[in-house]
């Protein structure tokens, strides 16, 4: 029972990680599947990691 809480914890967490990433104002969340479209279409960036 422990581990199953314990995985779910976890998956809730994940989840309210990644959606505190993908808010905000004029902030672009680079991803793997939308980071060389980004790179390509802007002349400068400015990337925190």
């Amino acid at each position: 029972m422990t581990v199953r809480a314990l995985t779910l914890l976890f998956a809730v967490a994940l989840v309210v990680r990644t959606a505190e990433f993908e808010e905000g104002d004029d902030v672009v969340v680079l991803m793997v599947s939308n980071f060389d479209e980004t790179v390509s279409g802007h002349d400068t960036l400015l990337v925190e990691f």
